[in-house]
């Protein structure tokens, strides 16, 4: 988890990182893989990231970037966990409310417009373009490359308990 993240980083830094250091537990879920990650991750220049991801988030996904500087602090929420409709089901429902809702019944969030909210429909549309040759892919097969060898690092990390470089 928290691939998308990392590969956020590493666009707006322009480059990749140098080490790694991460938590990466099963805290919920019945499942051969985490449900929770918590990466730091140091960057040429004394700037470190920090991505945190959770698959445990009540009432659904939460998706928010967060930029930290001397000047200032950006949060954009893309989730909006603040969302305009609530709706509480006494009995369980099969209707769908939001991408990693963890029930079907109770307090249930649905996420307005999520595809919008998400991002998707412009991703879509952007890999379309990006067939038709009317323009350049913004990541490439080595950004997702850089992306999986982070990951791997942030594995090992957990494993050993100390900071991984990059290889």
């Amino acid at each position: 988890m928290g691939c998308h993240l990392i590969g956020i980083f590493n666009h707006i830094l322009g480059h990749g990182p140098e080490q790694v250091f991460a938590h990466t537990p099963t805290l919920h879920h019945q499942t051969d893989c985490d449900d929770n990650a918590l990466a730091l991750i140091r960057y040429p220049g004394g700037v470190v990231g920090q991505c945190e991801a959770s698959w445990t988030q009540r009432g659904g996904m939460a998706v928010v970037f967060e930029i930290q500087g001397e000047d200032g602090i950006i949060t954009y929420d893309r989730s909006a966990m603040s969302q305009p409709i609530n709706v509480y089901a006494n009995k369980t429902t099969d209707r769908y409310f939001s991408e990693k809702a963890e029930s079907n019944r109770g307090w249930l969030f649905p996420t307005v417009d999520e595809y919008w909210r998400y991002g998707y429909y412009n991703q879509i549309n952007h890999y379309l373009r990006c067939i038709r040759g009317e323009e350049a892919p913004l990541l490439t097969f080595r950004d997702g490359l850089l992306v999986n060898q982070i990951m791997d690092a942030a594995y090992a990390s957990n494993a050993g308990g100390n900071w991984q470089d990059i290889a």
